[in-house]
């Protein structure tokens, strides 16, 4: 039986969804698991409930004055109270389901022992903080294994962080069905049935391309009347509010979505999925979205292209082409009834990408 601590300071998101099922998995895979996350950590009651060896609960920070406050009380305080905790404990390995800036401060108590981390971005998206991106690069290079989830950035990782090729390895993401087991009976969002329903759902940042977005489904308001637009999630929306704000039938929620509100985006009739990205290594909403059986329209970019295989379990359209998207999106519409397939393929791909399964292959490269 193998001893693990894992190591994430995340606080809310998909990454801490990924931490938790990883875990879960390590355990019902027959390992030793204690945990150290963050107090604050959005589903610390699904934590709980876990049958770990111990669970460490860390006052992390929610904005970038508390990083600075708490990284210095971490640094001085924090680590020797888990040293300390762990001294007379025999441990087989330190696996980060996913970085964060305290990776490294964590990782640092367990010196001498086996760190593998999960690199999640192993390229930063452009608009990305220089600063959080120079503690991410630093872990990853620090770890003695590295998990990537899209085979395309081997090369890149064995490049720009001189790794081995053995010692990096690919386990795609997997199944996101907890949304499902959390989803909240409360009526968030209604979709109409009669109307082919856009969904871009995650935070609101410059690689996203939103302004693609808004460009195709302008042209296409202006031809179709059976279609609506739902853009949902966090961050800074004024850039792209204005054009949003001519378009019909579109709605927006710019707020943080909490775990058990994040199905009710994702059900209801006729829901397709659009990641128009300018860059990404891969996306937690692919998952998301097949498991909730919608249909898929995502740009070439790193890793989708893996995720999404182009005309077996969604559609692909060329990275920063506004015209790609919009042929890709008319074609879905004048399509929609002949996409059954594409969904169940999709469906059974990302059912096969089970937690248990991945978990097994951690408990491997361990």
């Amino acid at each position: 039986m193998k001893t693990i601590v894992v190591n994430y300071i995340g606080r809310k998101g998909g990454g801490a969804v990924y931490a938790y099922e990883m875990t879960k998995s390590l355990i019902e895979n027959g390992c030793k698991v204690y945990a150290i996350i963050s107090e604050e950590i959005e589903n610390l009651s699904k934590w709980k409930e876990l049958q770990l060896a111990d669970l460490v609960l860390v006052h992390s920070y929610s904005s970038f004055i508390e990083y600075l406050i708490r990284t210095v009380w971490f640094w001085a305080f924090g680590r020797l109270r888990i040293k300390k905790k762990f001294k007379d404990i025999p441990i087989d390995a330190v696996y980060v389901p996913m970085i964060q800036p305290w990776t490294g401060l964590v990782n640092s108590i367990f010196k001498g022992k086996r760190i593998l981390v999960t690199a999640h971005d192993p390229k930063p998206h452009s608009g990305s903080i220089f600063f959080f991106d120079l503690l991410c690069r630093k872990a990853i290079s620090k770890a003695d294994e590295v998990i990537i989830l899209s085979e395309k950035f081997r090369d890149y990782m064995a490049e720009h962080y001189k790794k081995e090729n053995d010692h990096i390895h690919t386990i795609p993401h997997g199944i996101f069905d907890y949304y499902k087991k959390v989803q909240t009976d409360k009526s968030i969002i209604s979709y109409d049935p009669e109307k082919i329903n856009f969904l871009f759902f995650g935070r609101i940042t410059k690689y996203k391309g939103l302004h693609l977005l808004a460009d195709a489904y302008r042209r296409l308001s202006e031809e179709f009347e059976n279609i609506s637009l739902t853009i949902a999630g966090n961050g800074d929306f004024d850039e792209y509010r204005e054009a949003f704000s001519k378009l019909k039938n579109v709605t927006i929620v710019n707020r943080w979505i909490p775990d058990e509100e994040v199905g009710c985006f994702f059900s209801g009739a006729n829901i397709v999925t659009v990641l128009p990205y300018l860059d990404a290594t891969q996306s937690g909403v692919v998952p998301i979205a097949m498991e909730y059986n919608s249909l898929v329209l995502a740009s070439d970019t790193g890793g989708l292209a893996e995720q999404v295989k182009d005309n077996e379990t969604g559609y692909l359209f060329q990275t920063g082409n506004a015209e790609a998207l919009y042929q890709k999106m008319k074609y879905v519409i004048e399509n929609f009834e002949s996409q059954d397939a594409i969904r169940k393929r999709a469906k059974e791909y990302i059912r096969s990408l089970s937690w248990d399964r991945l978990g097994q292959r951690v408990i491997e490269i361990i």
